[in-house]
C-alpha cells in the first residue's frame, strides 16, 4: 500500500486512552519497535511490521514522542507559573489554583 511516511521508530511513548487525564491518572504507554504509517498528513497507523506499506519517504528514529505546538505569543512576561503547574499535576482544578492566589486572574493582574 502506497504511504506518504513510515517512520520505524525504537521507542513511542503515548498517553493511554482518549479523555484528558491529570495527577496519577496520568499515565503513559511506551510502544517498542513499531512503525508509524503517515498519509495525508496524520497517522493513519501503528504497526508491528513495514510490510505492506510502500512510503515515499521512511525515517528511523530513537524516540518519539507526542506533541504540541501552540504558536501564540505573550510579549510581556510576568514570570514563570511552575508552582501551578506542580497543583495541575498533583490533581489541582484550576478553581482551586486560583483560590491560593493563582491563576489567570493572577497574571492578568501582574500585566495591568
Amino acid at each position: 500500500m502506497k504511504v506518504e511516511l513510515l517512520i520505524e521508530a525504537e521507542n513511542v511513548v503515548t498517553p493511554v486512552g482518549k479523555e484528558p487525564l491529570r495527577g496519577k491518572k496520568m499515565k503513559l504507554e511506551v510502544l517498542e519497535k513499531v512503525y508509524i504509517v503517515v498519509n495525508e498528513g496524520k497517522i493513519a497507523d501503528i504497526a508491528e511490521s513495514d510490510s505492506p506499506y510502500d512510503p515515499l519517504f521512511k525515517l528511523k528514529a530513537k524516540l518519539v514522542l507526542p506533541g504540541l505546538v501552540d504558536p501564540h505569543t505573550h510579549i510581556p512576561f510576568y514570570g514563570y507559573r511552575e508552582e501551578e503547574f506542580v497543583m495541575r499535576a498533583q490533581g489541582a482544578s484550576y478553581l482551586e489554583i486560583l483560590e491560593k492566589g493563582g491563576g489567570i486572574i493572577n497574571t492578568m493582574g501582574k500585566v495591568r
